[in-house]
């Protein structure tokens, strides 16, 4: 399967995250504490790629929320850490905005 580049970018981002010193003992006011840095990263990326949407602003938010969403279960979750599911999840949130967001304009 095929996954976006913006997709492979966040996973790749959600491990980064959790390589952090004291990762695993945040609770959840600490991954939402992290929304304007996600967001502008994911914003700054996504600025950064070919074939960049008009739809750049409402696909940064969804993604965001996806990550912190994702984050908060991995601390919650430890041994379900899996990175193709985190990629597939992300792809699809991705994927599902577009799709949305295209359909609307339509």
């Amino acid at each position: 399967m095929k996954y976006s580049m913006l997709a492979v970018h966040c996973t790749s981002f959600c491990f980064d995250i959790m390589l952090t010193e004291g990762f695993f003992s945040m609770n959840e006011d600490d991954i939402q504490s992290m929304y304007e840095d996600v967001h502008s990263i994911i914003y700054e990326r996504l600025l950064s790629m070919p074939n960049t949407t008009d739809l750049i602003e409402s696909i940064v938010i969804v993604v965001t929320q996806k990550i912190l969403s994702l984050l908060w279960h991995l601390i919650r979750n430890p041994g379900l850490i899996d990175s193709g599911q985190i990629l597939r999840e992300i792809d699809e949130t991705i994927r599902i905005k577009v799709n949305s967001e295209v359909l609307y304009y339509i």
